[in-house]
């Protein structure tokens, strides 16, 4: 069953939860930066500390504003692992798919191929 959970945060950013039957996945929509990730890494922490299985980020829509969007990523993936569960980046922007590229944040955080087994599950 997919029970849909939103999380409101700055006016320019939104959270959007989806439990789904083999983890979660996580909608972030809007600009992140020093301004909006606080309340983002606060839903993401919940979302961690809570659930179990793998968890699905996904930013199609969302701005890369500053290096601590890209520090909130880390952070989650981090904290995941020490919670026994995997942290996946889904569908994200063109824009965003070149930054993490570039800041070899690809290696880290599993996209792609290595995450389309799970991504599936996870969305099927």
């Amino acid at each position: 069953m997919t029970r849909r959970i939103e999380h409101g945060v700055a006016p320019s950013t939104s959270v959007e939860v989806v439990a789904l039957p083999a983890g979660v996945r996580v909608r972030v929509d809007g600009r992140l930066d020093s301004h909006s990730v606080a309340q983002v890494r606060d839903a993401l922490h919940r979302v961690i500390d809570a659930g179990s299985g793998p968890v699905l980020i996904e930013l199609p829509d969302a701005e890369i504003g500053d290096a601590t969007a890209l520090g909130l990523l880390v952070g989650a993936h981090h904290r995941a692992r020490r919670q026994g569960r995997e942290l996946y980046v889904g569908e994200v922007s063109e824009r965003t798919a070149r930054l993490l590229r570039m800041s070899h944040l690809d290696r880290v955080l599993a996209q792609g191929r290595e995450a389309t087994r799970t991504v599936a599950a996870l969305t099927a």
